[in-house]
């Protein structure tokens, strides 16, 4: 769950590009899931309203595992576990959001949100490939 502003702060003020290799990269599963769900989305929305699009979310986690190997990092992903007390609060807010995106969806309103598809999580997990360590 983070701290809010802390990845804009970071991408504005700390972080330098550059090309990594031969390493090895802790991620944060869930995070990562949901990024690169909003990338492979074409730009201006979802062509699936309803979520889903699997093989191109499926070809995007793919292409961005593969890029790691071929440079020599291991990918060592870490999945949400269960919620501590302390971030329910922030947990039941995002799920109301994405109950407030799926109404106006179902409504035929137009939305900016982005539905979540329900086995994102679960094709995530089985595209990784056998060389990406996963806790």
């Amino acid at each position: 769950m983070g701290v809010p502003g802390l990845r804009t702060y970071a991408s504005k003020k700390l972080v330098a590009k550059h090309r990594l290799r031969n390493a090895i990269l802790v991620i944060d599963g869930l995070s990562l899931q949901q990024d690169l769900y909003r990338r492979h989305l074409p730009k201006g929305g979802s062509a699936q309203p309803f979520g889903g699009d699997y093989n191109r979310f499926a070809a995007t986690v793919e292409a961005f595992f593969r890029a790691l190997l071929q440079a020599g990092v291991t990918p060592v992903v870490i999945m949400d576990g269960s919620v501590p007390p302390e971030k329910l609060a922030t947990k039941l807010k995002r799920f109301n959001a994405q109950l407030a995106v799926s109404k106006a969806v179902y409504e035929g309103r137009p939305t900016g949100g982005v539905i979540n598809a329900l086995l994102n999580p679960e094709l995530f997990v089985q595209v990784r490939g056998g060389d990406v360590c996963l806790f």
